[in-house]
């Protein structure tokens, strides 16, 4: 997954890897996978762990993991709640 469409195509290519994708929901929506590594910028983290999370999928991020205390309670409570 890339927002700068072309980086992604370069990489595929490179490693031999079949699809590409512009943004993490149309990865969750279109491709199965069991864990996501969220190294997107630190103000994107959690919306996209948010997203992870909810799809039941487990989740490795950078830190921080979200910009808030709040937040990241948020993202334990779903994990908690989706057995991940």
């Amino acid at each position: 997954v890339d927002i700068v469409e072309e980086r992604a195509i370069a990489a595929c290519e490179k490693y031999g890897i079949k699809e590409h994708y512009k943004s993490v929901y149309e990865l969750i929506e279109n491709c199965d996978f069991d864990i996501a590594i969220d190294a997107a910028s630190i103000q994107a983290h959690h919306e996209i762990n948010m997203a992870v999370l909810g799809a039941g999928k487990h989740l490795i991020s950078q830190k921080p993991a979200a910009p808030s205390v709040e937040e990241l309670t948020e993202q334990i409570e779903l994990a908690k709640k989706e057995n991940l």
